[in-house]
């Protein structure tokens, strides 16, 4: 009985240690960055187009970049693809109850007349689920943005651990 009693009590001393271990720590606040470039009137333009290192095949990636809408009338980026990854997806991370999670976000995102969207690590991002290959520093790939006034725009990116990239 002594024993159970004892191993119980390392259980439960074991299980706190975990908890404790693998709480969520606040993200700090975000570095302070270089104001947005202001769009060009009369043109949609996408920027600082670039992807994060994602070491496997199979796995997930995300892509960000800086959509700056110069036109007279809001637009919104509805969708991406590229053959980097089997789907591609608008998403958004977001926090509910001190957690942080990923959003699906069908409808993509809107982009006000005269205003810049930046899409960046912990906000507004593009998932690519089930990579082809891994995405190494230095590789290159496409990525096609379709917008609802049936603009596209095919950009080349390159994978890099981008210090703007660094959220903490």
């Amino acid at each position: 009985m002594k024993f159970s009693r004892i191993a119980t009590a390392l259980l439960l001393v074991a299980a706190l240690f975990v908890l404790v271990a693998c709480r969520i720590a606040p993200m700090a606040a975000p570095a302070t960055s270089a104001p947005l470039p202001q769009p060009e009137a009369g043109k949609l333009t996408v920027v600082d187009v670039r992807a994060r290192p994602a070491p496997l095949a199979g796995g997930n990636g995300a892509v960000y970049m800086t959509v700056l809408n110069g036109l007279d009338t809001p637009v919104r980026l509805v969708s991406a693809a590229s053959a980097a990854a089997d789907v591609v997806e608008t998403h958004e991370t977001m926090e509910e109850q001190g957690v942080m999670k990923m959003v699906m976000m069908p409808d993509g995102f809107e982009i006000p007349a005269g205003a810049a969207l930046e899409l960046k690590p912990g906000g507004k991002h593009i998932m690519l689920i089930g990579l082809a290959q891994p995405l190494n520093p230095g590789d290159s790939f496409e990525v096609t943005i379709n917008f609802d006034n049936g603009e596209t725009m095919t950009c080349l990116l390159y994978t890099s651990p981008s210090p703007r990239d660094r959220t903490r």
